[in-house]
């Protein structure tokens, strides 16, 4: 498994599709279940080239596979959880912002405002939909984050203040 990065044009132009939903078949499938095992291995394994960061989330997009899937790492337990067809809505208008970065575009940090309170909903791997009613402070932005994986956003694009 290869992470792409805006380092290179082809990668990019992977980064910014517009990933695609899974059906109900696909998400039982072995390739899929592989597909979510490597990442959740390949995120459980990466550390920056300092040490210094862990990896919080990462999409199947940043791997080469534009499916709607993501892993997020619970800050407590340290264990990745995978999301299938996710779906966030903001809860209230709060926002902060923070700095963010991305294993996909290295060396690059920036100020982002996100929603602090956000609701998701999505598939479970044995393809049960689920739903977190709140969630909020870094798991929320960590969401915010790896749902515009799925949609081609890069968080460079809402960043206010490189840094």
């Amino acid at each position: 498994m290869e992470l792409l990065t805006t380092r290179l044009e082809q990668d990019l132009k992977k980064l910014r599709e517009i990933s695609r939903a899974l059906t109900p078949e696909e998400i039982t499938s072995s390739r899929v279940q592989q597909l979510i095992a490597n990442l959740v291995q390949f995120a459980q394994n990466y550390s920056s080239p300092d040490g210094h960061y862990k990896c919080a989330g990462l999409s199947a997009v940043q791997v080469g596979f534009p499916l709607r899937i993501y892993v997020v790492r619970d800050r407590k337990t340290e264990v990745f959880t995978p999301y299938i067809n996710p779906g966030l809505t903001p809860l209230g208008d709060a926002t902060n912002s923070h700095v963010e970065s991305c294993l996909s575009i290295p060396n690059v940090s920036g100020i982002v405002e996100r929603y602090t309170r956000v609701r998701l909903s999505y598939l479970d791997p044995t393809g049960q939909r689920q739903m977190l009613k709140e969630v909020v402070g870094f798991t929320a932005r960590v969401l915010q984050h790896e749902q515009d994986h799925l949609d081609g956003i890069l968080f460079t694009d809402r960043m206010s203040k490189p840094k």
